[in-house]
């Protein structure tokens, strides 16, 4: 009886450890493209009390390599928080860049209070995923 309650243990430690999700490794690519995009972001978040249309060619090129950047570390296997982040940030909802893109559209121009507050928030979440990924240093090993 006592083998059998060993071997059950030892089986489902077996199965236990095979189901656990470990995360992605390091991946410097997708880190440089966080903290490049980054410095984009806040760069066009500072340019909104001027009209949106002066920067209209410039905001849809970093959508385009925001989205690009989503679609690279969705693409990582194991990889399911960070791109969980990227997510947010894509999202036209609540306090993410492409949500102060749209506002920023929407209004012509921001205040300087407005882009103070945002900044935080964008910032954020983009410390986040660079967070994330320098987190995965050594985590491989």
């Amino acid at each position: 009886m006592q083998v059998r309650r060993i071997l059950s243990v030892l089986i489902l430690s077996v199965f236990f450890l095979a189901g656990c999700t470990h995360i992605a490794p390091y991946n410097q690519h997708a880190y440089e493209q966080a903290t490049s995009l980054k410095v984009e972001a806040m760069t066009l978040v500072e340019k909104a009390n001027d009209p949106y249309a002066e920067y209209e060619k410039e905001i849809e090129e970093f959508k385009i390599r925001m989205l690009k950047a989503y679609e690279y570390v969705k693409g990582i296997p194991k990889n399911i928080e960070t791109a969980d982040q990227w997510a947010i940030l894509i999202s036209e909802k609540g306090k993410s860049i492409f949500g102060f893109l749209k506002f920023w559209q929407e209004k012509t121009t921001v205040t300087e209070t407005f882009v103070a507050e945002y900044k935080k928030e964008i910032e954020k979440h983009f410390n986040k995923i660079i967070e994330l990924e320098a987190g995965k240093i050594g985590s491989d090993k």
